[in-house]
């Protein structure tokens, strides 16, 4: 798949890895970090129009397993995204209600 171990916490039940690909001919870092503990899978990708994204799925099986490092991009019907821009705008109204 291209990937390397890049980060691993026990204490977590965590093994993250990740490569370098060439899509857009930028080297983009795409990271996949796996809690084997939860069964939960989060990709951290460059999406083409949304910028900075974090796809995280939960209760992944093997198989999707395999699938998400084959395309990291892949939806499995179990999980959630966040992107760089929701983030921020959560910021903004978590401001917003603190004042």
């Amino acid at each position: 798949f291209g990937y390397r171990v890049c980060q691993r916490e026990h204490r977590d039940s965590l093994v993250a890895f990740e490569r370098y690909a060439d899509d857009d001919g930028d080297g983009t870092r795409e990271l996949v970090r796996v809690w084997w503990g939860t069964g939960t899978v989060g990709s951290y990708l460059k999406h083409p129009t949304q910028g900075k994204t974090q796809l995280f799925r939960r209760e992944v099986s093997w198989g999707e397993l395999v699938d998400i490092f084959h395309n990291p991009r892949v939806h499995t019907d179990h999980g959630y995204q966040r992107t760089q821009h929701l983030q921020q705008q959560q910021q903004r109204q978590q401001q917003q209600w603190e004042q």
